[in-house]
């Protein structure tokens, strides 16, 4: 080979090198491109780097998952960590005497506040044990005109939650109390086209005031009045047997008075409040003191309490998770010594996209909060349901939002009713399933 061969191999080597390497940084640096026909997809070198260290949950164990009982192929089950692994005997205990009341409350962020979940796990669960009636219902609420599972106005109502107005006192229920301003009312109205939502049998009103107090109403065309006695504790007022669809209620102006909301239920078989907070983590309902939460509880004695937050916490950067799950120990353990006669379950995050290199695909953070709700679970003895695993896993988002009808809304992080519906038709097939090995090991 002569020198001038010699030369001209050598600039087609380097030609090709540089070729390469310039292919190479822009499969790294520049989204997906084609040259000539051909497409290059960008490249994440460090992907598999990624997803180690986000497995790495800052001092967060991954957490091994024991059963209630065998989990068939199908089920996302329902995982039990009390040490006998009785987590839910109370609840179950519960339903299978279906002549009482079954009381369970759902505690979250917008998800439960607007009825998305639970208005299909009531629906199903009072198909199945008996009951009517939507249960608890603040007298006030930012959802009250966009909840399906009853109709609500509210005129004159102030409301204090405990996100918003943390140094405000007398919190209870969900986090919140109202006070009434000048000709300050409420209406409720049962759904007619849902036969156990369209009629109020029993309706319980909650409240605190310092004075004596009357609360009139008007229903079936007749006017009455509640006479609220003076007391520092959470009380209740009953009007039993009022078989109405509509109710409104009217307050006296008072700052000395605390309203809480009403419940419509049957007399018998299941009753599901949800208790929502938009934006909570869940954290806040800490401060609810030990005494509200004992008094509200005597009032209602669940039997089952569900914790729905998490999704509010994270974002796609987060790194640490080891204080939200010291501050839900304790939210726990003070629902375990005010609410003793209750089982407790925490409802994991469902899937949630962010955009990556272009495409919608799970935030990396989900995997990481799923493992501190275990944790948590784990370490005060209390059920878990994955809520990610039930919903599809990894990227399930994507198809809730491109399905017809859409399940999920296309900032691809809140379920539509339809979506709502569906989570709470696996989670409930799943608890069922549960209850049936109970009453089988139990009979």
């Amino acid at each position: 080979m002569d020198s001038n061969q010699e030369k001209s191999y050598l600039n087609q080597v380097v030609l090709i090198i540089s070729c390469v390497l310039i292919l190479s940084m822009a499969a790294f640096f520049i989204p997906d491109f084609s040259i000539a026909g051909y497409e290059f997809k960008k490249v994440d070198f460090l992907k598999d780097i990624k997803q180690r260290k986000n497995s790495n949950l800052d001092g967060v164990n991954n957490v091994k998952k024991p059963f209630l009982d065998k989990c068939p192929t199908g089920y996302t089950c329902i995982e039990d960590y009390s040490k006998d692994k009785t987590a839910l005997k109370a609840i179950f205990e519960a339903l299978s005497n279906k002549s009482n009341i079954t009381r369970m409350a759902f505690f979250g962020d917008s998800f439960i506040d607007g009825d998305i979940f639970t208005a299909e796990v009531r629906k199903l669960l009072q198909n199945e044990f008996g009951g009517s009636g939507v249960g608890f219902v603040p007298f006030a609420s930012e959802t009250s005109g966009f909840r399906q599972t009853v109709r609500h106005t509210h005129k004159g109502i102030e409301s204090f939650d405990i996100v918003q107005k943390e140094s405000a006192n007398g919190y209870a229920a969900g986090g919140y109390f109202f006070q009434a301003s000048k000709n300050a009312n409420v209406t409720f109205s049962g759904i007619s086209d849902e036969t156990k939502l369209s009629i109020f049998k029993n309706i319980q009103v909650f409240y605190s005031s310092v004075d004596n107090s009357r609360f009139s109403y008007t229903y079936n065309g007749e006017n009455g009045v509640l006479d609220a006695s003076s007391t520092s504790k959470i009380s209740s007022l009953r009007l039993d047997n009022a078989n109405t669809s509509s109710i409104t209620f009217s307050f006296p102006e008072s700052e000395r008075i605390k309203l809480y909301g009403a419940s419509f239920e049957d007399s018998k078989g299941v009753i599901l409040d949800n208790y929502g907070l938009k934006s909570s983590s869940g954290i806040a309902l800490s401060k609810i003191s030990a005494e509200n939460w004992n008094q509200f509880n005597q009032l209602r004695d669940y039997k089952l309490i569900v914790l729905q937050f998490g999704l509010n916490v994270i974002n796609a950067k987060t790194t640490k998770v080891d204080w939200y799950v010291k501050a839900m120990i304790e939210l726990v353990e003070r629902i375990k010594q005010t609410c003793p006669n209750a089982s407790i379950l925490i409802l994991g995050i469902p899937d949630r996209s962010v955009k990556i290199d272009g495409e919608y695909q799970t935030m990396p953070t989900i995997p990481m909060m799923i493992e501190a709700q275990r944790e948590i679970a784990k370490k005060t003895g209390v059920a878990f349901w994955d809520m990610y695993s039930g919903m599809g896993g990894e990227n399930s988002m994507i198809s809730f939002v491109q399905n017809k009808p859409a399940l999920a809304n296309k900032d691809y992080t809140h379920l539509t009713f339809e979506g709502g519906e569906k989570l709470a038709g696996i989670f409930t097939r799943t608890f069922l399933h549960h209850y049936s090995n109970y009453l089988k090991k139990n009979q």
